[in-house]
């Protein structure tokens, strides 16, 4: 069982059931010709968005409270998006991802529908009341570091290189090409298309997200220094 998992359940939470999702987790749409596409509780004319779409119609419905995801792409904010309600994704590694079955190692977030209080046990912080946000700071510097692929790799051909398409192979052609499950349409020919995912150059692919992933950290404390410094300014010129 996932850690996460199991630190819900500590935390006094109880398992209801497993969800309805896409296939391999490969779509946003919500569909399943399986067990049936789950109905939005907003628009029950319209898909539930995916690939969690049973658990965001769960959610939205009422049946629970909350529901714990994966995240690879958009898997939790799109359905969370169709379905009216809230959907958070974590920084990468913040919530434990042990025992999770991976899609790709890279990208993969344990996210949560509904937040506060199940995130309180997932992010191992204190039982205290939440903060009203007073502003909201955009960096927008951290919007140049999509400069860093031209930059540093643009010499390269990167035009059929998938990172997350890759991973998904690593994990998941060898069940794929043995037992060839019957799968949508749509899903069937991505995920065929991963399987055929080249290998070269994915070295570069992992220096880029190093970089990116590093420079962006770095960008991210000093806002986070300077909001601190300027917020200290104020309240020691406030007590004098």
């Amino acid at each position: 069982m996932a850690l996460a998992v199991l630190n819900v359940l500590e935390g006094g939470a109880t398992c209801v059931g497993k969800t309805v999702m896409d296939e391999m987790a490969y779509s946003i749409n919500g569909e399943d010709i399986h067990y049936g596409t789950p109905t939005n509780p907003c628009a029950p004319d319209r898909v539930p968005g995916g690939s969690s779409s049973g658990s965001a119609v769960a959610v939205g419905t009422g049946l629970v409270e909350f529901s714990l995801e994966t995240d690879m792409g958009e898997s939790v904010r799109v359905p969370a998006s169709y379905c009216g309600i809230l959907g958070f994704r974590p920084s990468l590694d913040v919530i434990s991802t042990s025992g999770v079955i991976p899609m790709s190692q890279s990208f993969d977030t344990v996210e949560i529908l509904q937040f506060y209080q199940v995130g309180r046990v997932l992010l191992h912080l204190p039982n205290v009341e939440p903060v009203t946000p007073s502003q909201i700071i955009i960096p927008e510097d951290c919007f140049s570091l999509s400069s860093i692929l031209e930059k540093h790799f643009g010499g390269q051909n990167l035009e059929h290189v998938n990172l997350g398409e890759y991973e998904f192979k690593k994990n998941h052609a060898e069940w794929i090409t043995t037992v060839n499950p019957k799968l949508v349409p749509g899903i069937s020919e991505h995920i065929w298309d991963s399987i055929r995912t080249l290998d070269e150059n994915i070295d570069v692919c992992h220096s880029m997200r190093t970089e990116l992933c590093t420079t962006l950290t770095d960008l991210l404390k000093f806002q986070v220094t300077t909001e601190t410094t300027i917020r200290s300014g104020l309240t020691r010129s406030v007590s004098c």
